[in-house]
């Protein structure tokens, strides 16, 4: 009996001594994690971060203190993000039907002066980074503040041209356009990257709207994105070392089963339930599960890199096999199972908004690219090699592209606005 007894001990001292070994972390990934997890300073990130800081505040001195002190600007008062009519739509086509029915303009722009001037900075900037080391909890940069100011910078070249200077306006927004094409290159975050190609759609619709008024129609063309453009690389992969961070502070923590809502939804709030380390490490493995999420994240890498026509053949693959071969499961990794298919959210969606904007890219050229404009049935889809996939919008407002998967926000991305 003893005997059995000390065998059935010695079998689970094995178990618990080989549960506790973890795979080598795969050897792309370590490149990977010392680039993101030693950041530069970076004047236009720290001037992104600070954006809303209050009128007399220096907008980079505000942002290194958010960066600093996580609570710096929590009863601080923030410059005001404009409101009114102007500002209440949720797309882009009312947005513009407003603008060029406006006769406030002028009286916003003043209103809102200084940051429309901090916007004008900040777009200027090259070079930006994220200066924060990457975590699910880092500072946000001030977004809805640098959506504020493109709608600001929009009203001005639309008051320009409803001034009778359509050349200027167009130049501006052309400009505007290159310089957000640039910060759209170096977007190193996912809401980074879809913020900036949602600035250059609007920017774009404006462009077409002012372009269609002049009495001899100007023929220009916008270059489709590159693939650096389009490519979500830096917002992947930076994506990977923050949940590469977080499974590491959770490595053999003893707080471990009540970090994550998966594992805490049964316990009451006063419940403080702590484990040895040893305990955490049977259930989780962190550098598995890291391995396991890089493997998706590099798929929507290479997806995101491929022409327009590569991708509406291959989307839907994708999004199946998402459903199948990235829902990790294994015995050694019980709990990071549940972590790792938590963190692998559907990102073919945003890598289709980025694609979409090609075809409002598409939709431009072939409407001003040449002295008259491609009659619909002949249109060209970046996304298919046959015509016939254009249409006008129900109000004849708009001309249109079909796609390959629905992204959720097809009326502005695969739109482009022709009148108001």
């Amino acid at each position: 009996m003893i005997k059995i007894i000390i065998g059935i001990l010695a079998v689970l001292l094995t178990a618990i001594l080989l549960l506790q070994i973890d795979d080598d972390l795969h050897p792309d990934i370590r490149p990977i994690l010392a680039t993101y997890n030693a950041p530069e300073d970076n004047d236009a990130y720290f001037y992104l971060l600070g954006l809303d800081a209050p009128a007399d505040t220096d907008p980079t001195a505000f942002g290194k203190q958010k960066l600093t002190n996580k609570n710096y600007d929590n009863d601080l008062p923030k410059l005001p993000i404009p409101n009114g009519s102007l500002f209440s739509h949720n797309d882009n086509a009312t947005f513009l039907t407003s603008a060029f029915t406006s006769d406030t303009i002028a009286e916003t722009l003043e209103n809102n002066a200084v940051l429309l001037a901090r916007y004008e900075t900040f777009i200027a900037m090259e070079g930006y980074q994220t200066a924060s080391t990457p975590s699910v909890d880092e500072p946000l940069p001030a977004y809805p503040h640098l959506a504020a100011g493109n709608k600001l910078f929009l009203l001005k070249a639309i008051h320009t041209a409803k001034s009778s200077d359509l050349a200027t306006a167009t130049t501006h927004l052309s400009n505007h356009i290159t310089a957000l094409r640039s910060h759209l290159k170096k977007a190193d975050t996912l809401v980074g990257k879809i913020i900036y190609t949602a600035l250059l759609a609007e920017s774009i619709d404006t462009l077409s709207i002012i372009a269609g008024q002049a009495n001899s129609k100007p023929t220009m063309q916008i270059m489709p994105l590159t693939i650096v453009e389009q490519s979500l690389q830096l917002p992947m992969f930076r994506e990977l070392a923050s949940m590469s961070n977080l499974m590491t502070s959770l490595d053999k923590n003893p707080e471990f089963f009540t970090k994550h809502d998966a594992f805490n939804q049964a316990k009451s709030d006063d419940s403080n339930l702590e484990v040895p380390g040893w305990y955490v490490k049977l259930f989780f493995k962190p550098n598995m599960s890291v391995n396991h999420m890089y493997q998706y994240y590099k798929d929507t890498v290479a997806l995101s890199e491929l022409t327009s026509k590569e991708f509406a053949s291959t989307v839907q693959y994708e999004i199946d096999k998402h459903t199948s071969a990235y829902s990790m499961f294994s015995i050694r990794n019980l709990a990071g199972n549940i972590l790792t298919n938590i963190g692998a959210p559907n990102f073919e969606g945003y890598v289709g908004r980025v694609f979409d904007l090609n075809c409002k890219i598409a939709l431009f050229n072939q409407m001003y690219g040449q002295p008259k404009a491609i009659p619909v049935d002949q249109i060209t889809n970046p996304y298919y090699d046959k015509t016939g996939t254009a249409f006008y919008s129900q109000d004849k407002k708009s001309i249109c592209l079909t796609g390959p998967i629905d992204t959720g926000n097809d009326k502005d991305s695969r739109c482009l606005t022709l009148a108001y």
